[in-house]
């Protein structure tokens, strides 16, 4: 079997990987493959969130823009003359509930490149770490390459990759860490720059993201063998993922001094153990005596998550600006004292909704129509409003559904497979497999964990990244094909 060259010590230098054309082709290749759904669509797939994100990178853009650049250079428009935009930009810039890295890049895209560069950036980067994960194993040939990107085809991923949304950065993230620490020693200079960059920019675009890498980390002791010789990856990874949070940070410190004020973070953590119970439990035993700020919304409970958060009669839009800044603050305290109030029922909710999320994985938060959800979309994008007006899944909203059984059912055939793929390889590879696996299924199940933490179960989050499995299931096959015919491949010569 013809390999690709790898970015190996042993067989170049560290930083200097040799890039043949034919790679290129073949990423290029993988990437419209991988778009494949969102062409037959005609656009790409949209989200509700999608709206937020594109306008805290409109707030965050528009405001440095402000300062540094006349409104007329480069192009770029003067938002200050648009009402409706300079009124969604007041609104949004004090929150930080989405991410003004990814949106920044939904915002510039849409003024410069339309909705396409992202998806495409997106399924680029897909593409490549197929043909990183193909190369470390020795499967970088065509055919391998060809065989995996048509079995990702049947699962979540290119939907995910051709989607307005950060979610698809959650699984790339697990796949660069576990491919960092399986392999760390064979990998060069760039390549693990490249790695560690995806993992940091995944750790600043979605607050669960650095708790799932921080926990793979703590973990890799358990998964891998020889863990100080992996010295060096997990301070380089610490180093990128405290990059990630400084860049948070100067998030928050841009906004004071261009505002005049600390952004919010919506309080998540509350309003989740405000819906399990305990929360509203705790609230009633505590505000006679000692009160703190969600007392003052003790006559709109109980409410769901959802409800506190986005509802029109939710404790948040009835909050004043200084009850929100106390809210934002005081979460993460009130979050505590209920779990140390109410450790076994809130366990238990948690569990719950653990197992719920982990059974969840369908595309079905893809699926537009005439609801709140599109009134969302326009409200805050209107040209994007218009386009999903003419998308496929618009017009025809059972074809997600349909499509979701069918990925129902491959999951459960590569669930199937992957009991006997393992068997008769050699020791070497057999372990390095074993360990990828673990690290992957580890990923799968902290995904979970920690989104249900701050949000309800939806099957976004854990179709972000249940894609992974196929991906160790397809590789392992490939890998063990191999091994069963280097036998008689040498026989015949």
């Amino acid at each position: 079997m013809k390999n690709w060259p790898i970015n190996r010590p042993s067989a170049q230098p560290h930083g200097h990987p040799t890039v043949q054309s034919s790679q290129i082709i073949f990423i290029a290749l993988g990437t419209l493959v991988l778009l494949l759904f969102a062409f037959l669509n005609r656009s790409p797939f949209i989200d509700a969130d999608t709206t937020g994100y594109y306008l805290a990178g409109q707030a965050g853009v528009s405001h440095v823009l402000a300062r540094i650049l006349p409104s007329s250079a480069a192009g770029w428009p003067d938002l200050t003359k648009d009402e409706a935009r300079s009124k969604s930009r007041r609104t949004v810039a004090p929150h930080l509930g989405r991410s003004v890295y990814y949106g920044a890049l939904l915002y510039i895209g849409d003024i410069f490149g339309g909705l396409w560069p992202l998806p495409v950036a997106q399924a680029a980067i897909c593409a490549y770490l197929v043909y990183v994960t193909l190369s470390l194993l020795g499967l970088s040939a065509k055919k391998p390459f060809a065989v995996v990107i048509s079995v990702l085809l049947f699962t979540s991923l290119p939907f995910h990759a051709a989607a307005l949304m950060p979610d698809i950065f959650t699984g790339y993230m697990i796949l660069c860490l576990a491919l960092l620490f399986v392999w760390w020693s064979q990998i060069g200079y760039a390549t693990r720059f490249n790695l560690l960059f995806v993992v940091a920019y995944s750790c600043v675009i979605h607050p669960t993201n650095p708790m799932v890498a921080l926990s793979l980390i703590v973990i890799s002791p358990v998964l891998v063998r020889g863990i100080k010789t992996r010295m060096p990856l997990i301070a380089a990874t610490l180093f990128f993922i405290l990059s990630a949070a400084l860049l948070q940070k100067l998030v928050v410190s841009t906004a004071v001094r261009l505002m005049g004020e600390k952004p919010i973070s919506l309080p998540f953590l509350a309003a989740r153990v405000i819906e399990d119970g305990p929360g509203e439990k705790y609230l009633r035993q505590i505000c006679p005596t000692r009160p703190n700020v969600f007392c003052n919304f003790m006559d709109v409970l109980p409410q769901t998550a959802s409800e506190f958060l986005f509802a029109e009669h939710g404790a948040v839009a009835r909050a004043t600006k200084e009850q929100l800044q106390a809210m934002s603050r005081e979460q993460y305290a009130f979050f505590f004292h209920v779990w140390m109030e109410f450790p076994r029922e809130e366990t238990l909710r948690h569990l719950g909704r653990f197992a719920r999320q982990l059974a969840a994985f369908g595309i079905s938060n893809f699926e537009l129509s005439k609801n709140n959800k599109f009134r969302r979309i326009e409200a805050g994008w209107p040209a994007l409003a218009e386009t999903a007006s003419r998308s496929l899944v618009f017009e025809f909203p059972w074809l997600l559904f349909s499509w979701s059984q069918v990925l129902n059912l491959s999951f459960v055939c590569i669930l199937a497979a992957s009991a006997f793929l393992l068997r008769g390889l050699p020791q070497a590879d057999r372990s390095n497999l074993r360990i990828f696996g673990l690290f992957i299924l580890a990923g799968i199940l902290l995904n979970p964990a920690f989104c249900t933490l701050f949000s309800v179960v939806a099957a976004r989050y854990q179709s972000r990244v249940i894609w992974l499995y196929a991906l160790f299931v397809a590789v392992a096959w490939l890998k063990r094909r191999s091994v069963e015919h280097e036998p008689a491949l040498i026989e015949h010569r």
